[in-house]
């Protein structure tokens, strides 16, 4: 019916902000670790590793899928 229409339409920005609310805290964190590791200076294959071994970055952990 149109008054049922109505209504629930009245519903939709509260729970669009409901919605909204829930989510920022997670969409937050991505960012943050999305900028952290951004700002991460970028490793040279020739560089020693930063895990500490001693070896060169491509001979260690960049030879494997991803850092330790």
């Amino acid at each position: 019916t149109p008054a049922m229409r109505s209504e629930l339409a009245q519903q939709i920005p509260p729970a669009v902000l409901d919605m909204h609310a829930h989510w920022l805290p997670l969409r937050l964190a991505v960012y943050q670790r999305e900028m952290a590791k951004s700002m991460q200076p970028k490793v040279g294959r020739n560089d020693p590793c930063p895990c500490g071994s001693g070896a060169k970055f491509k001979k260690c952990c960049g030879a494997a899928a991803d850092l330790h």
